[in-house]
């Protein structure tokens, strides 16, 4: 028995010392160390810093632009504006010159009014007789003559036909006289009234007028303008209708003369 327990004894302790030497000798398996990837740098993209500052150039350089741009636009609009008004100043000049120191002017539509005015004059006129006494202007008057056949309205085959019996009927009544008087002084400086006696294709009517004195020369002299609107050329028989001559029934006329203190010459006597 002594010998059983002494083999007990011996296998459990030869176990237990193989068990310790078991566990004293195994060793962890070590686990595979995980490398961490090699750190990259990360460098702060230099787009963002590239962006952002041309941004800032570009912002600042904007408005220099715009405001150096449109000081240089005004020059150009003045310099281009400057040939027009030198052009609109010449050709002022041109027409001031052009225009005559005298002239007997009208202006009357045509009775189609799409076709236009039509705009003329008569180039030969002559003074009759004037006294120009403005100071005294119950003496004032003047006479003039016009030419009825000297009529130019720009086509010459509607002058023939203005000078025909259809209209003036120049060959019978080739003058038409203009006699000025009753004189009066208005409410502005240089300015008067007056009645016109026009002696027309053989008829006489007085028309009011008001005219300015626009010059005044030595001895005398002046030099007047005058405007009458709305004359009615049946009142003086010239014309047909509208519907059948064509022509509108009032003209207005402007008027331009040179005036100096002049006797009538009286007619010489026959033999």
């Amino acid at each position: 028995m002594n010998r059983v327990f002494a083999h007990l004894v011996t296998g459990v302790a030869v176990a237990s010392l193989t068990l310790f030497a078991v566990g004293c000798g195994k060793k962890e398996e070590p686990k595979p160390e995980t490398t961490p990837p090699p750190a990259t740098e990360t460098t702060p993209p230099p787009a963002e810093a590239d962006t952002t500052e041309p941004v800032a150039e570009a912002d600042t350089a904007a408005p220099v632009e715009a405001d150096s741009a449109e000081p240089a636009a005004a020059p150009d609009a003045e310099a281009a504006a400057a040939p027009d008004a030198e052009a609109a100043a010449a050709a002022d000049a041109e027409a001031a010159a052009a225009m005559p120191e005298e002239y007997i002017q009208f202006h009357i539509m045509h009775q189609d009014a799409a076709k236009g005015p039509v705009d003329g004059h008569f180039e030969t006129f002559e003074l009759k007789a004037a006294n120009t006494d403005l100071e005294h202007p119950e003496n004032a008057m003047a006479k003039i003559a016009i030419d009825i056949s000297s009529i130019k309205t720009g086509v010459d085959k509607r002058d023939g036909h203005l000078k025909s019996a259809d209209f003036f009927d120049t060959e019978k009544f080739a003058t038409a006289t203009v006699t000025v008087g009753e004189v009066k002084p208005t409410e502005n400086a240089d300015e008067y009234t007056a009645t016109a006696t026009l002696d027309l294709h053989g008829v006489q009517k007085a028309l009011p007028v008001t005219f300015k004195v626009v010059e005044k020369g030595e001895g005398g002299a002046i030099t007047v303008e005058a405007e009458m609107k709305d004359l009615a050329r049946a009142d003086w028989g010239v014309g047909a209708p509208p519907e059948t001559s064509g022509a509108a029934e009032k003209l207005d006329v402007k008027v331009r003369l040179k005036l100096m203190n002049k006797t009538e010459e009286e007619a010489p006597k026959p033999e």
